[in-house]
């Protein structure tokens, strides 16, 4: 994994953006707009695993919403571990950050896809796919530059 440089969070916004867009899902389009900004391009598996977490998984809308999916998704790839014997606190302490985060900046005071997509200013979910990617770069960078102020 490539250390994290200064990322430009309006251009990984526009860039996820236009992925939903163009037909990519909530989940998708975070996922491809994190990594292609990490680390150079999105990883084919990521993608995949990424596909049945939209809509509040698998397009029911009763789950967490997608785009909040996708960057936990990028949160694993991250600081997840590979070994169940490996600590996990930085993985959770980013993930339950990124929730918290989500849930203020979404409103409603709900990370439910439903919830949500009732509430759309706009009948688009492409504030919620823009506000995780920017919220999880935010976090992201923090922790990898060592600052404690998840």
């Amino acid at each position: 994994m490539a250390l994290m440089k200064t990322i430009d969070r309006r251009n990984a916004q526009e860039i996820a953006a236009r992925y939903f867009a163009s037909g990519n899902h909530c989940s998708e389009a975070v996922v491809r707009a994190l990594l292609e900004m990490l680390e150079g391009s999105a990883n084919p598996i990521c993608l995949r695993i990424a596909n049945p977490f939209m809509g509040g998984m698998a397009g029911s809308k009763s789950s967490a919403c997608g785009a909040l999916t996708g960057s936990l998704i990028v949160a694993g790839y991250l600081f997840g571990r590979g070994d169940p014997h490996v600590d996990e606190s930085t993985c959770v302490e980013v993930s339950l950050a990124l929730m918290d985060r989500f849930q203020s900046m979404a409103g409603h005071n709900s990370i439910i896809c439903q919830d949500l997509y009732d509430h759309r200013p706009d009948g688009s979910c492409q504030r919620y796919v823009t506000g995780a990617v920017s919220l999880a770069l935010e976090l992201f960078s923090a922790h990898l530059a060592g600052v404690n102020s998840i």
